[in-house]
């Protein structure tokens, strides 16, 4: 079982990194795509690099009205634990 978790794990984490490749194209097109910005986070997060994305999240240079919604994507990160929330995945997988 722990083959294939570690299997399962590799896996989405390369479909990760490359979601994430493509939500920064999106960013690079459109700063304030904050679909993309969220979703790259996340796809970070996900990947266990919660330092990396809220050093993402705070490079950022976003419009006035995103400001918000970034700092909140900010505190969902800051609270976001990789190991529960992959937990949480594979238990609905079952």
């Amino acid at each position: 079982m722990a083959e294939i978790m570690n299997g399962n794990q590799s896996l989405s984490n390369d479909y990760l990194q490359k979601a994430s490749e493509i939500y920064e194209q999106r960013i690079e097109k459109d700063r304030n795509d904050v679909d993309a910005i969220g979703n790259k986070a996340s796809a970070l997060c996900y990947m266990g690099k919660k330092k990396e994305a809220l050093a993402f999240l705070n490079s950022l240079s976003v419009s006035k009205e995103n400001q918000k919604l970034v700092e909140q994507m900010k505190a969902d990160i800051a609270e976001f634990e990789t190991s529960e929330a992959l937990k949480m995945l594979l238990v609905k997988e079952e």
